[in-house]
């Protein structure tokens, strides 16, 4: 997507197979004054991809089109985008509710958002935000870092009875990458000098199977275990900053030069010599059953990739 400037899209959300929503920024070429309009999302509906310009202008953003960072889909009514910041809630008909409540939290840019419904939602970004929005207030969670936080997961603990919410995030200074979780509004460092390289990305299935992803794949079985980085070249010699899965024999990473990695529960498999990219990448993935979706850039242009069985 894109056929003037330079495009890309940051994340993407399927709600079903008929229903999914990517954001960045794309521009288009037409007669306009400017010569190409921008674009900020583009949304599946089982049979072509459309291009959307979701309009927020509004006291906390001065530009009618902005790009978008992040997505987070709860169901077709209830969808929330952020343009790192603010944030906004987009339904199936387009209305559009811009919330700029968030804004004098922030001391960065946000990067992602994950929720467990649309009256708990986590926006994390860069210098040490995370900020959890009840349903009727946003309020700021001290992370104790003034790091890049580039992405979320949550999910429910029945083991414990709640929920497991983990962030990670690292520095432009140094490579000190931190694995953080988040309870009762407070976090806990989980892991900090076991790493060897930057992580920026994360997902889970409570007790049962844990990923950190970015310069290196970590994984564990338990949070009381210490994480595990392959060996070089062991699986894929690439940044991978995605990762996302349905259940722990169906997890997909993805990242530089267009790298695809699915691990089906015995073996890891790379897609990188059938849908490899020359010179881009994809950063985020959202997997939903047996579909799975990758978004990025390659040549200046927005790139979409789906898989399904």
């Amino acid at each position: 997507f894109g056929d003037i400037g330079s495009s890309v899209l940051y994340d993407v959300a399927i709600i079903d197979e008929n229903n999914i929503w990517a954001v960045g920024e794309i521009m288009i070429r037409d007669s306009s004054i400017n010569g190409y309009s921008t674009y900020n999302a583009v949304h599946w509906d089982g049979v072509k991809w459309e291009l959307k310009r979701i309009y927020l202008f509004s006291n906390c953003s001065a530009v009618d089109y902005p790009a978008l960072k992040s997505v987070f889909a709860f169901d077709e009514d209830h969808i929330a985008i952020t343009t790192g910041g603010a944030v906004a809630w987009i339904d199936s008909k387009m209305n559009i509710k811009i919330d700029c409540s968030i804004q004098p939290l922030l001391t960065g840019a946000i990067n992602k958002l994950w929720g467990s419904s649309s009256n708990d939602l986590y926006a994390v970004g860069n210098g040490g935000n995370i900020a959890h929005w009840d349903g009727v207030s946003w309020k700021k969670i001290e992370s104790g870092t003034n790091k890049h936080f580039t992405d979320i997961w949550g999910g429910f603990s029945k083991k414990n009875n709640e929920y497991q919410i983990i962030t990670v995030c690292w520095s432009d200074i140094a490579i000190e990458p931190e694995i953080i979780s988040i309870k009762d509004k407070k976090t806990i460092v989980l892991e900090k000098k076991n790493i060897g390289w930057d992580v920026y990305g994360v997902w889970f299935i409570p007790d049962r199977r844990y990923y950190v992803t970015g310069n290196g794949i970590y994984e564990k079985i338990s949070l009381n275990d210490k994480l595990w980085k392959n060996g070089p070249l062991d699986i894929t010699r690439y940044a991978t900053p995605g990762v996302r899965g349905s259940d722990k024999n169906n997890v997909f990473i993805c990242g530089a030069y267009g790298e695809v990695l699915h691990f089906n529960g015995l073996t890891w498999k790379s897609y990188i010599k059938e849908i490899g990219t020359n010179s881009g990448a994809y950063g985020k993935i959202a997997v939903k059953e047996s579909i799975a979706v990758a978004v990025g850039s390659n040549n200046a242009k927005a790139i979409i990739l789906m898989l399904s069985k």
